[in-house]
């Protein structure tokens, strides 16, 4: 049984992060009393999942839920809280990017709950690894976030809108950008009519180490031996595709300053 402060909950978005939130509290035997979107049909889809209504609008969210959640676009956090009914719950926004400020003028009661995890509705994540960052404006509702929080993660912490930022940056450098690596090398591989699959093991392998060593104990490749040749060879492939031998220069030359020094 659900022993916390926070027993229900309105959900206001119905993208990545606002289907695994809902499915995760929803799992732990919270009431998910309503989802809101501005695409009804997904609101429809994310609610039935949940057992949610839909409202309308904005200012029909159930002033009496435990918990807002505004799981909307960073550039939207703003807007969405000013259209908000007066009285409303304790109210989050879950961006690892957007300071706590920006539901000071609109909400007696905020803060921030940032799961850090890169989102698709379709995927099945187990939500007790995914960290979650909580912030609010005071003691007492950080505590309560803590404890809601828990109910789904292990790993829960406190952090400020700065260091959230940061969290979000190296998540940039770690997830999206590694991804666009992984994009380029597909499409280079594609040309030749080669199956990416080729790259799996070293991109598994690749994972294992970075997880369980510090990067820089395992960095490999030409850039950091020096090998001057290969690197001339690379980018000579690379002489149709400017933008992706830019790309190529610039880390190949981060990479070899950083292990010079």
């Amino acid at each position: 049984m659900n022993k916390l402060d926070i027993k229900s909950i309105a959900i206001c978005g119905s993208g990545n992060v606002a289907t695994h939130l809902a499915q995760a509290f929803y799992q732990k035997g919270f009431n998910i009393e309503s989802v809101y979107s501005r695409t009804n049909q997904n609101a429809v889809a994310l609610a039935n999942k949940v057992e949610a209504r839909v409202p309308e609008s904005l200012s029909e969210l159930p002033e009496h839920s435990d918990l807002l959640i505004l799981a909307v676009p960073d550039i939207a956090i703003k807007d969405v809280a000013r259209q908000l009914p007066a009285k409303k719950p304790l109210t989050v926004h879950v961006s690892g990017s957007t300071a706590i400020d920006e539901l000071e003028a609109f909400c007696e009661n905020y803060g921030v709950l940032y799961p850090l995890q890169t989102f698709t509705k379709e995927r099945i994540l187990d939500y007790s690894e995914i960290p979650v960052c909580v912030e609010a404006n005071d003691q007492e509702n950080t505590h309560k976030l803590k404890e809601l929080s828990q109910t789904f993660s292990n790993d829960v912490r406190l952090t400020n809108s700065r260091e959230r930022l940061v969290i979000h940056l190296s998540a940039v450098y770690a997830s999206n950008f590694v991804n666009y690596m992984n994009l380029i090398a597909s499409d280079l591989l594609a040309r030749e009519n080669i199956s990416r699959n080729i790259l799996f093991p070293l991109i598994r392998e690749t994972m294992n180490k970075l997880m369980e060593n510090n990067p820089a104990e395992v960095q490999t490749g030409p850039a950091v031996r020096g090998d001057h040749g290969t690197l001339h060879k690379h980018v000579e492939v690379l002489s149709t595709d400017i933008e992706n031998q830019k790309i190529y220069r610039i880390l190949s030359e981060e990479i070899q300053k950083y292990f010079k020094h």
